[in-house]
């Protein structure tokens, strides 16, 4: 009753030699990719990828929920129609599933069993269209509870997976069971060995559903247009609010319009290479990269991406980074260039979020917003620090996190025309005079010779004490 699994694992994701600038998954300092994946990673790459993504986890996955589907169907009677979510037309596999393009433009071989999976999913559906009773539901359940047992042994203890888990629609009754029973496992490693039988029976049916409606084109365009409206309806309340100027209703439009919503799997060597999701201009039309099954704090979030943030050209003119011959940056440089941007991009952007989401924008402090109950769950632990950051920056010397709302409404202008010299004059008033965009560099500069990598939190507490006065001690210093 069992068939060759020509995927074991994940097919290579096209982010897998490198990095994006991550979002939404818990950063060490930024690396950028190399300009060679930039060159090849474009939006059709990562719709190709999309399509390995959802015919893998129909393989690993989607057969113990059609498990589940035959032991209903035998145990209470009734027609049995079962077929498997195929997102590729078997006609067109190879192209589709993206061979071509892994051997072509990545240098890597594929396995043959990749290229058999076409005809291991035809034996799977004879497979299962041969179940009539119950006793031959429960030895084709019990083969595929054991294959998804192996396949998720493959992939535990992955950090930035772990957080791309805490970020999905997952059931309330499997976060409940892994809370009570599960607190020192991961997701993954809770399903392989501490979930019951009836448990990983119900996450798959659930993230088969996923899968499914995902691999309809129509239902799939759907869920794109749902959460496209969603993050535009928050942003519209936010300007009846008055805390974002109505004036950028029609960039609103336009980059809500215009975003190319991707998916991937929380399987998939994706999460280990950017965590949770992405968002990045690099690909063709802009593309929002999300895990399968993604809940809003995340759509909302990376969608915010999309509509305003640090521009980066910017941001390097306006650290006197931009020379008359263009940009010549030493290591030591790109880091100290990158952690500083990250964290002004992530603090700001979760910040939103967290404010679209929960209200009460003008608290930025993330322990403020905690206490009084306008935090998600899951928002991130690391961008939590960064928060930190820039609600002691938008505050000023005498303000503990919290920001006027003509403050709030201009720095927000700024970041969605990308005017970071507008928001660099707005924090040198702020702060008496203090040049802090530069100063808080200097300070990042200082740390990067010192050790050229730290942990997100650590580098925050060092930029906090630049701006109290304090410097960057040595003594404090941790090295990750």
């Amino acid at each position: 009753m069992t068939a060759e699994n020509p995927f074991e694992s994940h097919p290579i994701s096209p982010y897998s030699s490198g990095n994006v600038v991550p979002t939404m998954g818990p950063p060490p300092i930024v690396e950028h990719r190399s300009l060679y994946l930039d060159a090849l990673t474009t939006n059709e790459a990562v719709k190709t990828y999309e399509r390995q993504s959802l015919a893998v986890d129909a393989y690993n996955i989607g057969r113990l929920a059609v498990g589940t589907e035959l032991y209903t169907a035998t145990t209470v009677g009734g027609p049995i129609e079962i077929d498997l979510p195929t997102p590729f037309e078997r006609k067109d596999l190879r192209r589709k599933l993206g061979i071509d393009l892994v051997e072509g433009k990545f240098g890597t071989t594929v396995p043959k069993r990749t290229q058999s999976l076409d005809r291991t999913l035809k034996v799977e559906l004879k497979l299962a269209s041969e179940v009539k009773t119950e006793s031959a539901a429960t030895e084709y359940i019990e083969a595929r509870t054991s294959e998804f047992d192996s396949f998720l042994s493959k992939h535990t203890g992955r950090e930035n997976q772990e957080f791309t888990f805490k970020n999905l629609t997952i059931p309330s009754v499997l976060r409940n069971a892994k809370e009570r029973d599960g607190l020192t496992k991961s997701w993954v490693a809770w399903l392989a060995k501490g979930a019951t039988k009836s448990q990983k029976e119900n996450f798959a049916q659930w993230y088969n559903s996923e899968v499914v409606s995902l691999s309809n084109p129509e239902t799939r365009q759907q869920t794109v247009e749902a959460m496209k409206q969603n993050y535009s309806n928050k942003v519209g309340q936010a300007m009846a609010e008055g805390w974002i100027d109505t004036k950028h209703q029609k960039h609103l439009e336009r980059t809500v319009k215009k975003a190319k919503v991707n998916f991937f799997s929380p399987f998939s060597q994706t999460a280990d290479s950017f965590g949770g999701a992405n968002y990045t201009s690099l690909f063709e039309n802009n593309s929002i990269v999300l895990p399968i099954g993604a809940n809003q704090e995340v759509t909302v979030h990376e969608f915010g991406h999309s509509f305003a943030g640090v521009n980066m050209p910017a941001f390097e003119k306006s650290l006197g980074l931009v020379g008359d011959k263009g940009i010549a940056f030493d290591l030591r440089t790109t880091k100290a260039r990158d952690a500083l941007f990250t964290t002004l991009n992530e603090g700001y952007n979760e910040h939103m979020a967290q404010a679209l989401l929960h209200g009460s924008p003008e608290i930025v402090n993330p322990e403020l917003r905690s206490e009084r109950g306008l935090e998600s769950d899951t928002a991130s632990k690391d961008y939590a620090a960064f928060r930190h950051v820039y609600g002691v920056l938008l505050g000023g010397p005498e303000g503990e996190g919290t920001v006027n709302k003509d403050d709030l409404t201009y720095v927000i202008s700024t970041m969605v025309e990308g005017d970071i010299s507008g928001f660099d004059e707005f924090l040198t008033n702020k702060w008496g005079g203090r040049p802090i965009l530069k100063e808080l560099y200097e300070a990042t500069m200082e740390m990067f010779s010192q050790s050229s990598t730290w942990s997100g939190a650590i580098y925050a507490d060092k930029l906090i004490a630049t701006l109290q006065g304090q410097g960057v001690l040595e003594e404090n210093r941790q090295v990750v």
